[in-house]
């Protein structure tokens, strides 16, 4: 959910009178027509590209959903009690999870399209104690907002945890502050903690993130 990236596409918009997901089917959906080029990153080794996105509108319109790492997608009907392990919150067509890093609650990007959970130059400039003694590198990153290089610091072993699982070797990349701009996130949830649960539902009814046990390959 979300690009991960800030920044300027030049799209044009489409209509699909019948979109049909996991058996549940939608009617008259925009679609953002993205150039090839945009969505094509040859830095990574092999060649990759994105075919398609599937975004905020249409997912929440779903109601509640469940990835496995088994590959498997499910849309589910509603409960009335979820055991809930994650708030969520929204804003606009970005979807931010409540995850507690050293301790505090910090609302990070859900974006289940980025490989590596991060944190942002907001998170740096609110906590410059903490990133001060770590040390840094040039971190290179892609996705359909293009692709950038920055300055960040490497933060290893980060206290973090989703509700009550505590995350354990966890290595993040905090970016630093450029020209003074500070980006409007404090990070993003990636897909390599996501990865860590054997699946996790996004309940929009609710507005809940929640976790399944540990991955079986984790």
């Amino acid at each position: 959910i979300g690009n991960g990236v800030e920044g300027t596409v030049s799209v044009k918009v489409g209509i699909a009178d019948r979109l049909e997901i996991a058996g549940t089917i939608l009617r008259h959906v925009v679609f953002l027509i993205i150039d090839d080029s945009q969505l094509t990153f040859a830095s990574v080794p092999g060649g990759y590209d994105i075919k398609a996105i599937i975004g905020l509108p249409v997912l929440r319109a779903l109601g509640r959903i469940r990835y496995a790492q088994s590959g498997r997608f499910e849309v589910q009907p509603a409960i009335e009690a979820p055991h809930a392990l994650t708030s969520l919150h929204a804003s606009g067509n970005d979807l931010f999870a409540d995850v507690k890093v050293k301790g505090a609650v910090v609302p990070l990007h859900l974006d289940t399209g980025a490989s590596k959970t991060g944190l942002t130059a907001r998170y740096a400039a609110a906590h410059p104690e903490t990133v001060a003694m770590l040390p840094r590198q040039s971190v290179r990153s892609a996705s359909a907002g293009g692709t950038r290089t920055q300055e960040a610091a490497t933060w290893d072993n980060v206290p973090l945890a989703l509700g009550t699982a505590k995350m354990s070797k966890v290595e993040v990349a905090v970016g630093l502050p450029v020209d003074g701009f500070i980006p409007r996130y404090f990070g993003v949830l990636g897909s390599d903690l996501l990865g860590r649960f054997s699946h996790y539902t996004i309940d929009f009814t609710t507005m809940q993130l929640e976790m399944g046990g540990p991955s079986p390959t984790r």
